[in-house]
């Protein structure tokens, strides 16, 4: 109401308020038993009220209470209303905006509304003490569909984040980080456990449990769940330092996983649980085994002392029956894995007509030529990226890697190739010049890491044989060479080497590292400077030299090539 309108109606007998002044219109209202009504600002406090009631305005004015005693009745035609519009009511987020809040951990009446309201499914990606806030704003999960949370929490925060599910059974997708909640032991497991077995359209679950104090009870219990979930195609549990994880718990957790036949990928990393054994992994082959669907495996036993040949050859098993494997990472650095398990393994990939991708890593295996050779045989045809690491694995000659050589001489479809021999000291000229005739078969290899780390027996011509090949690579964009401390190396193998460069045509990014390789002088750099300077489509360097061998000069002269490159 307008403040004149009003101040008018009280003071004026003509003005249509049944022709009586209203009660009070002189009194003095500038006291403090009128607060809102202070002097020079009456339009002002008139419209503050006017923001107070807006929401019931229309219902008190179609009730047309009966004023107090001896009031008049104002008439509907001698309301006034304020020419100023009111201000405008708070605006709600959209769907989406309220999702972006939360994921700021922003989260407000207005922002719960919003995804309250919204009728398409919405993810929540956050804190989860963020997640609590909305939760006691009203937040309802009936619609989410997807969960990311970072979770700080002890047992009875788990076992609550468990009951919340109970409201949530459209949820596909979890994903929650509990790394280093060193208070969050079995008993939190199994209530969030429990819950998560109350999904019954979860398709994909990822927990990380790094470094948490977890063991067998709980994990069996969490296994247990995951196999009454029919729709579930994806696993990813860390279990990385869960120390006191033992053989009963894996057994159990296999037993469920093998349950689920709609399971397609699968990523376990059980790094540093120094209880699991042979028994465990091999209940984990068995498991697999069972799992028609399953496309691709993730497994990470880094540190595992307890794993040895037994374990890797019932897992082996387990892989090879599952005709449809695309792609196998396994991680088995530090474990008690020989010749046994390594052939094993090359057996079953043997049997997988599908498998396009093999990751394996036997770091400090105590393995010899007969393994790898056993392990080359199993390589199909059509894989498309190999990474083998043999970091340390001492006992590994030229023998081995030779016949892996002349495997890769027989596919066609490789792409990529990570290979680390890393210390593997006995590898000579033999046995870089037979891999480097295998990558010719494949006319799209891209990517080539070699790591050849104190093979101090490569000379001259195991490098000038690399170069050759690479240069034959049209589709050759990344090339990664470190034959650091391999001291036979001088510039005839550089110029060799930078000789190849030039000719790959494609190569876009160069790493070359030969530090400590203390034979190599300016005629290396020389040879660099012109290969590299050939590579048209070059745009990425990184070249470490030993840097007593060459003068500023020309390493002045190396800055000002690759700065106009």
């Amino acid at each position: 109401l307008d403040s004149q309108a009003m101040t008018s109606a009280a003071t004026d007998p003509n003005s249509g308020a049944g022709g009586q002044e209203l009660p009070g219109a002189n009194d003095n209202r500038t006291g403090p038993q009128y607060p809102a009504l202070e002097q020079g600002s009456r339009g002002q406090d008139v419209r503050s009220c006017s923001l107070l009631f807006e929401s019931d305005s229309v219902e008190l004015l179609e009730a047309k209470p009966v004023p107090p005693h001896g009031m008049g009745v104002v008439q509907d035609e001698q309301i006034v209303r304020a020419e100023e519009p009111s201000a405008p009511a708070k605006s709600v987020p959209t769907a989406q905006q309220a999702a972006a809040m939360f994921s700021r951990s922003e989260v407000t009446a207005q922002s719960v509304l919003a995804l309250n309201q919204n009728p398409e499914p919405f993810e929540l990606v956050g804190l989860e003490r963020t997640f609590e806030q909305a939760l006691a704003l009203g937040l309802k999960l009936n619609r989410c569909k997807a969960i990311v949370l970072e979770c700080e929490l002890k047992d009875a925060g788990a076992e609550a984040l468990g009951r919340r599910f109970s409201d949530a059974q459209n949820l596909t997708a979890i994903d929650l980080n509990f790394e280093q909640c060193h208070h969050l032991g079995d008993k939190g497991l199994v209530g969030f456990g429990r819950g998560v077995g109350k999904l019954s359209r979860l398709m994909k679950i990822k927990v990380n449990l790094t470094g948490c104090e977890v063991g067998s009870t709980g994990v069996a219990a969490l296994g247990k769940e995951l196999g009454q979930l029919r729709d579930l195609t994806a696993v990813d549990l860390c279990l990385s330092g869960c120390r006191a994880l033992g053989d009963a718990g894996v057994i159990a957790l296999s037993e469920g996983l093998g349950a689920v036949q709609s399971l397609v990928a699968l990523n376990l990393d059980f790094m540093d649980c120094f209880e699991l054994t042979d028994a465990g992994v091999s209940a984990l082959g068995r498991g697999i085994g069972k799992l028609p669907v399953l496309r691709t495996v993730y497994l990470m036993f880094v540190e595992c002392s307890g794993l040895g040949d037994d374990g890797v050859m019932v897992l082996s098993e387990g892989l090879g029956n599952a005709q449809l494997l695309t792609s196998v990472s396994m991680n088995l650095m530090g474990c008690e894995v020989r010749d046994a398990g390594l052939a094993a393994l090359g057996e079953s990939f043997g049997k997988l007509p599908k498998l396009i991708s093999v990751n394996l890593d036997l770091e400090r295996c105590e393995i010899s030529d007969e393994g790898v050779v056993a392990l080359s045989q199993g390589l199909g045809m059509g894989l498309h990226s190999l990474t083998l690491a043999f970091h340390y694995c001492a006992g590994l000659g030229d023998a081995g890697v030779i016949a892996l050589g002349r495997r890769l001489a027989s596919t066609t479809a490789l792409i990529s190739v990570d290979l680390d021999f890393a210390f593997c000291d006995q590898l000579g000229d033999d046995a870089i010049q037979s891999l480097s005739s295998g990558f010719v078969s494949s006319p799209n290899l891209e990517w080539i890491r070699l790591l050849f780390i104190g093979c101090d027996q490569i000379s001259d011509a195991g490098l000038e044989a690399l170069g050759k090949v690479l240069g034959q690579l049209q589709a050759l964009a990344a090339v990664d060479l470190n034959f650091e401390y391999c001291e036979q190396l001088t510039d005839v193998g550089m110029e060799a080497l930078g000789e190849g460069l030039g000719h790959a045509k494609n190569l876009a990014t160069a790493n070359l590292r030969f530090m400590d390789c203390h034979q190599l002088g300016e005629a290396s750099i020389g040879a660099l400077r012109e290969g590299l300077g050939k590579a048209q489509k070059l745009s990425s360097i990184n070249v470490k030299l030993p840097s007593c061998s060459w003068s500023a000069a020309s390493r002045a002269e190396v800055d000002r090539v690759l700065a106009e490159q």
